[in-house]
């Protein structure tokens, strides 16, 4: 069923979230984000860096180091969504942020900074703050898109107030999600999404997929008396609409565009062909017409995939990719196989063996037939102490000490340099702030 416009109506049910913050993790991004946002000072000279043995005919060299500063204040904004345009500017989006600033004495302080759902920065690294009219308590996750016009749609969940949950904790689920248009620093255009009456939907966003100016995202929905569904929401022709999917304690979905395939979805779900199947479960979804669950990928079983991505290259080949959580393990690990993922499963790679839990695994564009990964490598659980490029073989091209301290995020710039983004913690001066490191990766073929 496709439906273009519905109103949208609260309601005080709860959907699990595919990812929840704990106490613990909370109390430690509040330690970092307000009572200090910056980082060490960025080097104004650029190392390079050659890649070791495991990298074959590969080198990786840092091209550039900077930190997100409003005049002297230093910002910190969350790696939720990272995305490059054709301008060169970066746009990133979170619900996490902070601003902070020092006082008479000398010493960081937060400044009071609401209504942020990110910041767009300038090909020379000079942040503005994008504004939306939600406060960020009720903020949910954010996506972003870059459009052809070198303007950006951003999506955002708005979340639904409860009473029970104490101030510095999020509601879990949305009462309904916004869509805009930002050119420069603003948001415009600014309307609801139509989605079915009375369905709770998680707070939690997929990954936004594109293809030219055509945008899905999916979002996980409780139906009343029912079983979980996942919402396919698509904008064509500046119009969004939206598709339901019967995904039984469904946890997770990922739309992407296949140039061959058409729009495909993975999901992580119960198996409805496996008795007593609670969840876990990775499918890939296609829409021939109606939409069809087409393939089981991964048992629940065998592996409890976690956050799947899609990513197609222009001859419809791609790469899928997932978590797994630790079943007797310590640390987490990140998956993906490559090739024609559309339509069949391809061999399976372990891009990371020991990767943090709050880790997103995404490929990002290498060459015209593969792709590579830019991971955290955590030593010891709750330690990240390397970022790691892999490619689509599995093989190390190189990895470096993390300055990082928060989970990371990734693109590749229409320049072909890698970004990867994340808080770096000043241990002098007690603030985090947001650096961004460039990377150009050259390989002999």
């Amino acid at each position: 069923m496709t439906v273009s416009a519905v109103s949208p109506r609260s309601s005080s049910s709860l959907v699990p979230l595919p990812r929840l913050w704990s106490a613990a993790a909370v109390a430690f991004f509040c330690c970092l984000a307000f009572t200090a946002n910056g980082s060490a000072q960025a080097s104004s000279s650029a190392a390079t860096i050659t890649a070791s043995e495991d990298a074959g005919r590969c080198t990786v060299r840092e091209v550039g180091r900077d930190s997100l500063m409003l005049g002297r204040r230093r910002l910190y904004v969350g790696p939720q969504s990272l995305e490059a345009n054709a301008a060169g500017e970066l746009f990133l989006a979170s619900d996490y942020n902070a601003l902070m600033d020092r006082d008479s004495a000398g010493v960081w302080k937060p400044v009071v900074m609401d209504s942020v759902v990110g910041v767009v920065i300038s090909p020379q690294g000079m942040p503005r703050l994008v504004h939306a009219p939600i406060g960020n308590r009720l903020l949910g996750e954010v996506r972003v898109a870059p459009n052809t016009d070198g303007s950006w749609t951003v999506v955002y969940a708005e979340r639904l107030e409860s009473d029970e949950l104490p101030p510095d904790f999020k509601p879990r689920n949305s009462r309904r999600l916004w869509s805009g248009i930002v050119r420069g620093a603003e948001l415009t255009m600014l309307d609801t999404l139509p989605h079915p009456e009375g369905w709770i939907m998680s707070a939690d966003l997929s990954p936004m997929a594109r293809t030219g100016d055509t945008l899905a995202v999916a979002v996980i929905a409780q139906v009343p008396n029912d079983f979980r569904r996942t919402i396919i929401f698509e904008r064509r022709d500046g119009r969004w609409a939206y598709e339901s999917l019967v995904t039984r304690f469904g946890m997770w979905a990922a739309p992407g565009y296949s140039p061959v395939s058409g729009l495909v979805m993975a999901s992580v779900e119960s198996d409805p062909y496996t008795p007593g199947s609670s969840g876990n479960t990775l499918f890939i979804w296609q829409r021939r017409g109606e939409w069809e669950r087409t393939r089981r990928v991964i048992p629940g079983e065998e592996q409890g995939v976690q956050r799947p991505s899609l990513l197609f290259r222009a001859d419809g080949s791609g790469s899928l990719s997932w978590m797994t959580a630790p079943a007797g393990r310590a640390s987490w690990r990140a998956f993906a196989m490559s090739g024609n993922v559309a339509e069949k499963n391809e061999p399976v790679v372990t891009v990371e063996p020991a990767t943090s839990v709050w880790a997103d695994v995404f490929a990002l564009p290498w060459n015209s037939h593969s792709d590579l990964w830019i991971m955290p490598h955590e030593d010891r659980p709750g330690e990240m102490s390397q970022i790691r490029f892999v490619d689509a073989a599995g093989n190390l091209l190189h990895h470096l000490p993390t300055p990082f301290v928060t989970d990371i995020a990734s693109v590749r710039t229409g320049n072909g340099e890698y970004v990867v983004v994340g808080g770096v913690y000043n241990t002098t001066e007690l603030h985090v702030t947001t650096v961004l490191l460039r990377f150009q990766v050259e390989c002999a073929r």
